[in-house]
């Protein structure tokens, strides 16, 4: 924030524990700032977990998914941003939420390419191995859909498609 640089708080959705411990847990963590990016609510697959391997029916995810999101709204006062990986949107999101706000993770193909009827993304993750001076190792590397003055319309919540 010092810096002047766009930040925000990111939630990976962990489908062990009930959505309401999960929007407790936001709250409680994250403060409320209106200058704050809106929250991402990353919703994919998680292969490497050793302690939850479940994989709850798409009207339980679309429901739950509501349930955080519009908890977050109403807490935070902007709508989060959905973070998808390509398998997860593929098995539960396809023809889902098109109202909402997507980020999606494609490191193989344009995600118009890879993602079948989601043309409305906002960002995209094009690679999880990208350089930046300053940081060791690999980043992942993302874009917005839009020029900087889209990007700054978006910043102030007067951006929609």
């Amino acid at each position: 924030k010092a810096a002047g640089l766009p930040r925000g708080a990111y939630h990976f959705y962990y489908f062990c524990r009930p959505v309401e411990e999960q929007i407790a847990w936001v709250q409680e963590t994250v403060p409320v700032d209106p200058t704050a990016l809106p929250l991402v609510l990353d919703m994919e697959w998680n292969a490497h977990s050793k302690t939850c391997r479940e994989r709850p029916e798409r009207e339980k995810i679309l429901r739950d998914m509501n349930a955080f999101l519009d908890a977050m709204e109403n807490h935070y006062g902007k709508r989060p941003v959905i973070y998808s990986s390509v398998d997860f949107h593929r098995d539960r999101l396809v023809d889902a939420l098109h109202e909402e706000q997507f980020w999606l993770r494609s490191v193989a193909a344009h995600p118009n390419r890879v993602y079948t009827k989601r043309e409305d993304w906002y960002f995209w993750q094009y690679t999880a191995e990208g350089k930046v001076d300053g940081i060791q190792g690999e980043v992942d590397r993302n874009v917005f859909f839009g020029a900087k003055s889209q990007f700054r319309d978006w910043l102030n919540g007067k951006l929609k498609r």
